[in-house]
């Protein structure tokens, strides 16, 4: 019968029992019972329902929409999974002629399903030794750890559930027999109030929230919406009691902790592994993208491979990759961070034909160590294919000897032992000993872990930089003989400095142990680097792993929310499992899309056909080594073939981080110069301190760019100059040629320029012209013309200060277009041309004298006036067009067809205050030669000048009776400029502000989790989990974090009193 709306169909028995239907209807009733309101009941183990499936009887499925439970395989392949009250039962054919046997009384009945439920006791339940709520001092349990037996013991309360199903009523509408028994108190002690600590929601209700978090990565607020959506536009009172009363409803802090619970279990070893397993056992085996795939097994010994998980996937292409670009470096590196899971991901990346990362294979495992890495590595080594154009590289799996997985085995393996480029890791170099033919440290690591060291030890800036060169001049050695010997070098060049003895030391011993011994020398030093003459012509290693890096960004770009390892894997391939319901075991319906598989097999094909990439530090280097040779600083030694000499020019170093100058002083730099000249002069040749020593065969050089980037990813710009001088003395190359690439060079340069600060005589200039130009602007500035004119400072130089460095102004900038590039030139009709040609040139003649640092103005106004009139008014129209934002045409017309009396006393007033105000970028001589101009010159240059102030300064002008309307977009563009600049700097403050503002709103809310009762200890360890900063420096972030936690308590206690 039907009591209500609400309740689910039941029976009531003589005996005082209920029948009620399989699913959630056991769960609602149980959930309308008084008794059981604010009840939290514990479970017994559900008994005869694995005997009775084992038998054949029966079999289990879920209730439409379960999904919160666990699920697993054991070592014999069966699928098991955790007990639901709400589970169904079904009769198999079996069953069912067992039950027409009971049925004739041939064969007794039998129990498939008996489940205990009951009563926690935490709510002050009277137990079996008459205590309430703690048992009485001479009960057996009194003593005993939460004053159990064990956790099914059911000491602490009377209140039981039963669940009972017989074979014969699987198949009745109601088959299931629940009795409830017992109470929570004697009727003579009044009831106490519930008080619930832990999740106490209906099955339904969580697995609503657990499918809202999978399914769409909702946060705790959206999960509670979800729930709340029945409970639209109620009163307070119903509200008050739906929340005592109701299963659907818990605490905020109750619904973080189911939803982190859940969370953790999609983590290793825990169930949803197994829709990978299916994945990995059903499309990607049969598409032949793994080769290597082996399950946990337990029972195995942690020394041994076979305990832990591990997964490599690759695709054929990344294997032929592996064989044409990885023959002799790859770069392997592992991440946590790319799947919620924390599971490591193994990454193994090839440079390939143009430059580029193309990915080899990914590793996943349960832990990264010496024993996964080895799995991943040899599964790729066994599939590298062959180089027969005609071989179709055939492949077969092969089932592991502990029957735990499989692997793939390519039937025309080809010879691959190359380099591995690597982070300092000794479970990788571990793991890759005898496997491969070396490994190599990342040369950013290194220096950034040297970076650190410097920091820790608080070594003084100035000595930084000269450290770090010394520190590399070691690791330029081509044998550990030569290592060993330049590594006593560095330790007198480190005694020699002024610094405490005891970080003298430190320097010392960390070079010792960690970088030159035995175990990591022919990974550090370029000797362990070298091709040897077995590998292919124009072999060279890797020396960073950015590429690796770069790999692991884009795999982060693609994600979005939270991604387990399936999701990860999915995405990888383009592979999506359809399910027709979220809980169902199978896989499902798989839909293909483009993964980030197909892009880099798509982005392989197009590098093919590509030119190798030269990043603009190669760029310059080449062409610096262009102008040296065109200007003879290169001078051969004569009786000398593999030795060559290259003027210096100066003695500045550039940080290779950002490019800015590093000033060391001359008496380290002498130190420092001895020692490189110690390793690269190895025949003893006698070199005049104002050259270079250039060895053509090994590429070497005295230099300190060759010393700090090496010989592999690039030469220095002093071998380039001693190359092209070769190749122009025996006539490869003919002069006029290097001359035309050096200018198209500097062209090129010049197109990223803003025009008002475009070098005209460069970018517009022939050949000639521009070169001659080049060679005056190195005179002045030296190699300076081959830098940026803006260095980057964002980024971190681990050895020199950020305030140190000299950030270029950007005031007065022109605006930065966006990626449509603007010409406001094109939207007006300049009216008066012969005045506006006048203009032009007086302007450009301010120019000259303004910017040109050694321009000779003289020379220039000196032109041939064709020519001059044709540059005039080429850079002053684009000038004038450019800055075009608040000119008013009319005003200007008028203002220049002024009487010549007033207009040029008026003019000469204003440009008198607006030279001497404004004296920063004018000459207080030349103002008063131009105020002695003749009067037509004068007039002209006073026009311009009043125009530049009209043009710059005037914010708005009356455009209604204008010929040439501007529209209010254009008038507006530079004042967009200037208010952008003002609310740039306004931004920069008030983000940091919002930051630590946002940082104390969440350590509130995390002290309000448990207030008071948090120890300071616990919570700096929470709050650090969370990351939440206080400071940059971490160990300053902890003595912060501790004090806040602990000024916050004393606040809130003193509250209270």
């Amino acid at each position: 019968m039907d009591t209500s709306y609400s309740l689910p169909q039941y029976r009531i028995n003589a005996d005082g029992s209920v029948n009620l239907p399989f699913g959630r209807a056991i769960e609602a009733y149980l959930n309308s019972l008084p008794l059981l309101t604010n009840c939290k009941l514990k479970k017994q183990s559900r008994l005869y329902v694995n005997e009775n499936i084992r038998a054949g009887f029966i079999t289990l499925k879920r209730v439409e929409g379960a999904i919160d439970y666990l699920a697993w395989k054991t070592r014999q392949g069966k699928n098991k999974s955790t007990n639901r009250l709400d589970d169904i039962i079904e009769l198999t054919s079996e069953g069912r002629n067992r039950v027409i046997k009971i049925k004739q009384h041939d064969v007794s009945n039998i129990t498939v399903w008996r489940w205990v439920l009951f009563c926690d006791g935490n709510n002050d339940c009277e137990r079996e030794c008459g205590g309430l709520g703690i048992c009485k001092s001479e009960c057996s349990n009194f003593n005993l750890n939460n004053n159990l037996k064990s956790d099914f013991d059911m000491h602490k309360c009377a209140v039981r559930v039963i669940t009972k199903v017989m074979l014969s009523d699987v198949e009745d509408p109601l088959p299931v027999q629940l009795i409830v028994k017992g109470t929570h108190r004697s009727s003579s002690i009044p009831a106490a109030e519930p008080k619930l600590g832990k999740i106490n929601l209906s099955l339904q209700a969580r697995d609503k929230a657990i499918i809202a978090r999978r399914g769409h990565h909702s946060s705790g607020t959206e999960i509670a919406m979800k729930i709340l959506a029945p409970y639209n536009n109620t009163n307070e009172t119903d509200f008050q009691y739906i929340y005592k009363t109701s299963r659907d409803l818990c605490t905020e802090q109750q619904l973080k902790r189911l939803v982190e619970r859940d969370d953790h279990r999609l983590r290793e070893n825990t169930g949803p592994w197994t829709i990978l397993d299916q994945l990995i056992t059903g499309e990607l085996k049969t598409q032949g993208k793994v080769l290597y795939y082996q399950r946990q097994n337990i029972s195995a010994s942690k020394d041994s491979p076979e305990y832990y998980y591990q997964l490599t996937l690759s695709d054929d292409l990344w294997l032929q990759q592996g064989r044409d670009c990885g023959h002799f470096c790859f770069g392997i590196d592992g991440k946590y961070d790319l799947n919620n899971e924390g599971a490591p991901v193994l990454a193994i990346v090839i440079e390939d034909q143009a430059g580029y990362g193309s990915p080899l294979a990914f590793g996943f495992s349960n832990k990264e160590n010496h024993f996964t890495i080895r799995l991943a590595v040899q599964a790729v080594k066994a599939n590298i294919p062959c180089d027969n154009p005609q071989c179709t590289h055939q492949y077969q799996y092969i089932d592991l000897p502990n029957r735990c997985g499989f692997k793939r085995i390519c039937e025309c393996t080809s010879y691959w032992n190359p380099l591995a480029m690597m982070d300092k890791h000794r479970p990788t170099k571990l793991a890759l000993q005898n496997l491969v033919r070396g490994t190599t440290l990342c040369w950013f690591h290194v220096m950034a872990t040297l970076g650190e060291h410097l920091q820790k030890w608080k070594v003084d800036w100035n000595f930084r930089y000269p450290i770090a060169l010394a520190f590399k001049v070691v690791g330029r050695c081509k044998s550990d003989e030569e290592a060993i010997k330049t590594g006593d070098e560095y330790k007198k060049f480190i005694y020699s400095l002024l610094l405490d003895n005891d970080i003298k030391e430190f320097l010392v011993h960390d070079l010792e142990m960690n970088w030159i011994c035995d175990e990591w020398r022919q990974s550090f030093i370029d000797g362990g680097r070298e091709p040897q003459v077995y590998d292919l012509p124009g072999a060279k290693p890797m020396t960073t792993n950015n590429l690796t890096e770069r790999m692991n960004k884009t795999i982060e770009s693609r994600r979005s929310g939270t991604q387990t390892v399936v999701s990860f894997v999915e995405r990888l391939y383009g592979i999506k499992s359809i399910k027709q319901s979220l809980v169902q075991n199978e896989l499902g319906k798989t839909l293909f899309d483009a993964g980030l598989s197909t892009y880099w097999n798509m982005r392989t094909i197009e590098h093919k056909r590509m030119p190798v990439k030269k990043p603009i530090d190669k760029k310059r280097r080449l062409n610096q080594g262009r102008l040296y040779s065109l200007l003879g600083f290169v001078i051969p030694l004569p009786e000398q073939t593999n030795y060559i000499l290259v003027k210096k020019q100066n003695t500045r170093f550039y940080s290779p981080y950002n490019n800015h100058r590093v000033s060391i002083s001359t008496e380290v730099l002498e130190k420092i110069d001895a020692m490189i000249i110690k390793l690269i002069n190895r025949n003893n040749i006698d070199i005049p301190v104002t050259h270079y020593l250039v060895n053509l065969s090994t590429n070497e050089c005295t230099c300190y760019d060759y010393i700090w980037n090496g010989p592999f990813r690039d030469v220095c710009k002093h071998i380039h100059a001693a190359h092209i001088y070769l190749e122009l003395s025996c006539g490869k190359l003919q002069r006029q040629d290097i001359k035309e690439k050096l200018v198209s060079h500097f062209k090129n340069k010049e197109r990223a320029v803003a025009l008002e600060y475009k070098n005209w005589f460069i970018y517009n200039g022939t050949i000639e012209q521009a070169y001659q130009e080049i060679l005056r602007l190195f005179d002045a500035t030296g190699d300076d013309i081959f830098f940026p004119n803006e260095r980057q400072t964002t980024i971190k130089d681990p050895f020199r200060p950020i305030d140190k460095i000299q950030i270029p102004t950007t005031i007065g900038a022109p605006k930065i277009h966006g990626a449509k590039y603007r010409k406001p030139n094109r939207l007006f009709n300049i009216p008066n041309t012969k005045l506006l040609e006048n203009y032009m040139n007086n302007f450009n003649q301010e120019y000259i004298y303004e910017n040109a640092n050694a321009h000779n103005s003289d020379n220039c106004l000196s032109e041939s006036s064709n020519q001059a009139q044709n540059h005039v008014n080429s850079f002053n129209q684009e000038y004038i067009y450019e800055n075009a934002d608040a000119y008013n045409y009319d005003n200007l017309d008028n203002c220049l067809s002024e009487s010549s009396n007033q207009a040029q006393n008026h003019m000469n007033s204003f440009n008198q205050e607006y030279i001497y105000e404004n004296a920063n970028a004018y000459d207080y001589n030349n103002s008063d030669n131009c105020l002695s101009e003749s009067t037509n010159q004068a007039q002209n240059r006073i026009n311009s000048s009043n125009q530049e102030y009209i043009y710059e300064n005037v914010d708005a002008h009356d455009y209604d009776n204008s010929d040439n309307y501007i529209p209010y977009s254009v008038q507006r563009r530079n004042t967009t400029r200037i208010r952008k600049k003002r609310r740039t700097s306004a931004q920069t403050h008030t983000s940091s502000n919002e930051k630590e503002n946002n940082t104390k709103r969440l350590l509130e809310e995390l002290f309000l989790e448990r207030e008071c009762n948090w120890n300071p200890k616990e919570f700096t360890n929470a709050a650090v989990t969370k990351r939440l900063h206080l400071d940059d420096n971490p160990v300053e972030n902890g003595v912060k974090l501790y004090r806040w936690i602990s000024n916050r308590k004393m606040k809130a206690k003193n509250t209270k009193t």
